[in-house]
């Protein structure tokens, strides 16, 4: 009680007379009159009549909307009392005259009120998760040890890797994760030094992701090729690895072996691309001579049991992006509030001025279709609709302005969205958002994303699958990865619309198919064996051995004897054109005609050797 006088004079105090407030308005409005800032404000922030008659006609559209007359229905009920509560209800209220200026202060507070709710919306409706990713090391065998700054210490379990650290093993192994990019794992007595463990599609630091001292390591990439590559730096040039198995051991030279799909390699300023059962050594001279891998080698423990865990951790990985779309996908179409979910996206884009935010906003919404459309796959139906509506999402992005700012980052969400579905195959149950979002892409206006690079990677992966298939005999699946080749093979030959390193690749994994199925000759693979005939690998000449001197002057002996088994000059001659034309084309022929030529008169049949002679240097010298 003896406070309150305190204070009430403490609120007389505060508070401003009628002069005082009367002074107060006179100096704002002299400060806002005339002032060019509060003028631009007050024009931003106020709707023409255009606007409101647009704003105002879709809230009531959404309000008359059958899902939202049902949310309202819903929440009128709950606060509709009872029957007999209404009575007493009315007795306890005591009607007051309210004013008409209340009213509308009212009306325009609850409308500020809806927007505000609105414009919010996306954050309650929209669950906006960070996934961090790190690139760690993990010790799978044995002592390893790691170095930062210049301190080694081992290893006793997994380790975030962070830029500039040394990994080496003794007599143990390690791997190392990038991301959903792709594994390096280190053999024993291996020294690398990592320099990048950014993520993809970020942008890439200048140099390569690691270098390999001295050992031998292998790679798996999970990235599409219009994204920057896992590099291996060595002395004798680089390795990019883009998707694929590849091994590189350094000693005394550098080797790389491609074991699956295919790597860039450059060495000396000269680059060349390897598919899988090819080899070089890297510098060991200025060209790089290109091998294939023996047979033998693709049955070492090394190379089968790296293999084995590149499919299961593409599978893993394939699964983990999937998951983590869904996990995204917030509300779903189902759900009561998914149509104000849709409301709160218009809403969003609607108050949003800067055209960059406004651009990323709808690709955001774009990618929240792939998302739903994620979640929905997994829940065992059809995401067409969604994946139709993410499609059109993008055309309609790309297409309201060719500025640059929009193509960037339309291509970024594009290369985001490649990248999330990177590991996906076609025999995996979500492949369809990874096709949906390469198909989507292709059809970007412009330049923006190179058709050939879809065509290629969705070609690529069907034949992977078929190869696979046809090895474990799952006929069904390599029917079903056939019919996606099949519009391919009439083209193939030719150059078509395929880059050359993915061509190379394509006609490779068609060789190495066609070879499976034939030697697998049984079931539905005889159908498929006949179609892919053509792409089977042309049989290897054997080597040809040089004659030796002995061998060479018996058939002189012998030419020489046919020639003169003649008495007339005229059957002679006709006998020599006869042998000339019988070694055309042997690989010896130039050393036997210059034993011919001294074996015969010099003035008589040795003239027309002379000619066959200088006829064969002009055909190799190409004159």
């Amino acid at each position: 009680m003896t406070s309150e006088p305190l204070l009430n004079r403490l609120r007389d105090a505060s508070t401003p007379t009628e002069e005082q407030k009367a002074r107060i308005r006179q100096v704002m409005q002299r400060t806002i009159s005339g002032n060019p800032l509060f003028d631009r404000a007050i024009q931003d922030v106020t709707p023409d009549a255009a606007q409101q008659s647009l704003l105002w006609g879709r809230i009531l559209r959404k309000i008359d909307s059958p899902a939202v007359s049902g949310i309202f229905d819903q929440i009128r009920t709950m606060l509709t009392p009872a029957a007999g509560g209404k009575i007493d209800i009315r007795q306890r209220l005591v009607p007051a005259r309210v004013s008409s200026s209340y009213r509308i202060s009212k009306w325009v507070a609850a409308f500020v009120l809806v927007l505000v709710a609105l414009r919010a919306s996306p954050a309650l409706f929209l669950p906006r998760t960070e996934a961090e990713s790190f690139v760690v090391v993990i010790p799978t065998q044995g002592t390893v040890m790691l170095s930062s700054h210049g301190l080694w210490q081992p290893l006793t379990g997994e380790v975030r890797v962070y830029e500039g650290m040394q990994l080496r093993t003794a007599q143990g192994e390690a791997t190392l994760i990038f991301h959903d990019d792709g594994t390096v794992r280190l053999g024993p007595d291996t020294i690398v030094t990592v320099h990048d463990v950014s993520n993809r599609p970020e942008p890439a630091l200048a140099g390569p992701t690691l270098s390999l001292s001295e050992g031998r390591i292998w790679v798996q990439g999970l990235l599409p090729h219009h994204l920057r590559g896992i590099t291996v730096a060595t002395t004798g040039g680089n390795v990019v690895v883009h998707g694929g198995s590849v091994s590189v051991s350094h000693g005394e030279s550098t080797q790389v072996r491609i074991w699956d799909r295919l790597a860039m390699v450059d060495s000396n300023g000269t680059g060349t691309t390897l598919v899988a059962g090819e080899q070089v050594q890297l510098g060991k001279d200025d060209e790089l001579r290109v091998r294939a891998i023996e047979d033998a080698e693709f049955t070492d423990t090394w190379v089968t049991q790296n293999l084995k865990r590149d499919a299961v951790h593409q599978r893993e990985v394939s699964q983990l992006q999937q998951e983590r779309r869904a996990a995204e996908a917030g509300i779903l179409p189902g759900n009561p509030l998914y149509t104000m979910k849709r409301v709160a996206e218009r809403v969003d884009v609607l108050f949003t001025l800067d055209h960059e935010s406004r651009v990323q906003k709808k690709l955001d919404q774009a990618s929240a279709r792939l998302n739903e459309a994620a979640a929905v796959v997994a829940g065992g139906h059809s995401g067409t609709t969604l994946l139709a509506e993410y499609t059109q999402a993008l055309l309609e992005v790309s297409g309201t302005g060719s500025d640059s700012v929009t193509q960037f980052l339309v291509r970024q969400e594009v290369a985001e969205n490649t990248a999330e579905f990177a590991a996906a195959l076609p025999d995996d149950e979500h492949y369809v958002l990874k096709r949906a979002v390469l198909e989507a892409s292709a059809l970007l206006p412009g330049e923006m994303v190179d058709q050939a690079d879809v065509q290629g990677v969705i070609l690529v992966d069907a034949l992977d699958v078929l190869q696979t298939a046809i090895e474990s005999g799952d006929t069904k699946q390599a029917e079903e990865s056939y019919a996606v080749i099949e519009p391919y093979l009439l083209t193939m030959e030719d150059a078509g619309d395929l880059k050359p390193d993915i061509r190379k690749e394509v006609l490779s994994l068609l060789s190495s198919a066609a070879e499976k199925i034939q030697e697998s000759g049984t079931g539905a693979e005889t159908e498929l064996a006949v179609e892919l005939s053509p792409f089977l690998p042309v049989p290897q000449k054997p080597a040809h051995v040089p004659m030796t001197e002995s061998q060479i002057m018996t058939l002189i002996e012998q030419i020489v004897e046919r020639i003169f088994l003649y008495d007339q000059p005229r059957s002679r001659w006709n006998q020599l054109q006869h042998e000339l034309a019988q070694l055309e084309g042997h690989p010896d022929e130039g050393t036997i005609l210059r034993h011919l030529y001294h074996a015969l008169p010099e003035n008589g049949l040795a003239k027309y050797v002379r000619t066959a002679i200088q006829e064969l240097r002009e055909e190799r010298s190409g004159i």
